[in-house]
Formats: C-alpha cells, structure tokens, sequence
C-alpha cells in the first residue's frame, strides 16, 4: 500500500466499532416470560410420568422432548450450556 501511497485508513475511512468482550444480547426476562408455559408443561409431564397411576402415552414423551429442547435453546441464546 506504501508504493501506492495509500494508508489503511485510505481503504476503510469508517472507523470499524469492535468490542470482542461483548456478545449479542437477548431479554431474558422476555426469554423466561416466553417459556414459562414450556416450563410448566415439562413440570407436568414429569409429575404424570412419575405417578404410578397415571397412563404415559408416547405423546407425552414427544411433548417432553419438545419442551426441553426449546428450554435448552433458550439457556443457549442467553449464552448458557448444558451438561
């Protein structure tokens, strides 16, 4: 660029804004508002699942898996991990 007489800020006249210790942010209080009908749905699945008396159908089971994978998503996009 030197030979050119160019300077990088020749290229990119914009100054670029980076902040590397900042990821995109979600609302978790709307996240958690959002999955609050997820959470009590697992709740009673769990509950029917473990009650002796109660039949489990393999829609239950379905619906289960659902929930948890839209909880787990949540805890992702708040930057959280599962184990």
């Amino acid at each position: 660029m030197q030979a050119l007489g160019l300077e990088l800020a020749d290229l990119f006249p914009e100054k670029l804004s980076f902040n590397p210790g900042r990821a995109q942010r979600f609302p978790a209080r709307e996240i958690l508002m959002a999955l609050a009908s997820e959470i009590e749905i697992a709740a009673l699945l769990i509950l029917r699942w473990i009650d002796p008396d109660r039949d489990w159908k393999p829609d239950h089971y379905d619906r289960l898996l659902l929930s948890n994978s839209r909880i787990q998503n949540a805890v992702n996009m708040l930057g959280g991990h599962h184990g």
